[in-house]
């Protein structure tokens, strides 16, 4: 008998922002985001996505992979 997690999964937004576009738009030197924090993209969630949608999504992805 087995105890302990059978899979695990999760889910994200689709939409993201350039993390260039975004330090443009706010008067920041690119690199900030670029070097500093290693990041080229952000993603970001429309106004109909929140945590639930997101954990929906995710049990959806273990639901199929497990075939129930």
């Amino acid at each position: 008998m087995g105890i302990g997690l059978e899979g695990i999964a999760f889910d994200i937004p689709e939409h993201f922002i350039d993390m260039q576009e975004l330090a443009s738009a706010r008067g920041i030197n690119p690199i900030k985001y670029t070097k500093g924090l290693g990041q080229r993209e952000m993603s970001v969630p429309t106004p109909c996505e929140d945590s639930v949608v997101f954990a929906a999504g995710a049990g959806r992805k273990l639901l199929k992979k497990f075939n129930i």
